[in-house]
């Protein structure tokens, strides 16, 4: 949910990394590599979140210029 909003991106998307790669390596990587696919896309997702943010359109941008103002 704080994803969708914009709410700490770069911090929820690092849990999110760490979240599928313990499910890669501990839950599916026995099953095969198609059973990783879903987790490895959320691993992608994640990635994306980190290094680059949410933008100007997400809350934490709202609340930062809230401050300066």
């Amino acid at each position: 949910m704080a994803l969708m909003l914009g709410l700490c991106t770069r911090v929820f998307g690092a849990l999110v990394i760490c979240t599928m790669l313990v499910a890669i390596f501990f839950q599916q990587m026995q099953n095969g590599l198609w059973n990783t696919l879903p987790a490895l896309g959320f691993v992608w997702f994640g990635l994306y979140s980190v290094v680059l943010g949410s933008g100007r359109c997400d809350v934490d941008a709202l609340l930062s210029r809230g401050r300066t103002a």
